[in-house]
C-alpha cells in the first residue's frame, strides 16, 4: 500500500472538514530531520564517555552512597557513552528492594539525592545539535523500511495542514475498525 502523493488527497480531506489546509508557501511542516529529534529528545542526551574519569568518579559516588549502577546504561546512539535509564525527576526516584514475600520501594536519602542530582546534571543534558547522534539516529531510522518510507513522504508534503476534530473522529473510527485494542486518540 502506498502513501498519498500530491495535493488532491489533502483537498478532499479539507472538503469533508477532516483537515484544514494552510496557505501554500506560508506554512510548511518541519522536515523529519528537525521534527523527530525534538519529539524524541530522550535519545539525544549527552551521557558520559565510558572510559572517562568523570564516569568512573560517578560510579564510585554511586557505590559510596549504596546506589546501584544498573540505571547507568549504554547510550543507544553513542556506543562509547553511558546514560541514565531513569527519568530526571529526583523526587520520583526510588530504590526497589526484594524482601521476603514482596517488593519494597524506598525513596532516596539526602546523600543519594545529591549523587543522583550530580548524575542527572552530568548525563541528562539534551544535545539536539550533536551531528554524531543525529547521524546515528537516522542510520537507525533507515533500518526500518516503513519509517524510511514515512520520512520520504513527510519531507515531500506540499502544504501544511492541521487535523480537525472531525479528522480525529474519522481516524479514530477507522483505526478501531482495524484494531479495537488501540487506545482512543482523544
Amino acid at each position: 500500500m502506498s502513501l498519498p502523493e500530491g495535493i488532491t488527497w489533502m483537498e478532499h480531506l479539507d472538503l469533508v472538514s477532516a483537515i484544514r489546509l494552510g496557505s501554500r508557501g506560508l506554512n510548511t511542516f518541519k522536515k523529519c530531520e528537525e521534527y523527530f529529534p525534538e519529539r524524541l529528545s530522550q535519545y539525544f542526551v549527552s551521557g558520559l564517555p565510558k572510559d572517562s574519569d568523570e564516569y568512573r568518579d560517578l560510579e564510585a559516588s554511586f557505590k559510596s552512597v549504596s546506589l546501584g549502577t544498573n540505571c547507568l546504561v549504554p547510550h543507544p546512539l553513542r556506543l562509547d557513552h553511558m546514560i541514565l535509564s531513569i527519568k530526571p525527576d529526583i523526587d520520583s526516584i526510588v530504590i526497589t528492594r526484594d524482601v521476603s514475600g514482596g517488593v519494597l520501594q524506598v525513596p532516596l536519602n539526602p546523600a543519594q539525592k545529591e549523587v543522583m542530582s550530580k548524575a542527572i546534571d552530568l548525563m541528562a543534558r539534551i544535545d539536539l545539535n550533536n551531528q554524531e547522534m543525529k547521524s546515528a539516529f537516522w542510520v537507525e531510522w533507515e533500518k526500518y523500511p516503513v519509517l524510511s518510507r514515512i520520512r520520504k513522504w513527510w519531507n515531500n508534503l506540499p502544504v501544511h495542514f492541521e487535523i480537525s476534530p472531525v479528522g480525529v473522529a474519522l481516524s479514530n473510527a477507522y483505526i478501531h475498525s482495524k484494531d479495537p485494542s488501540i487506545p482512543c486518540l482523544y
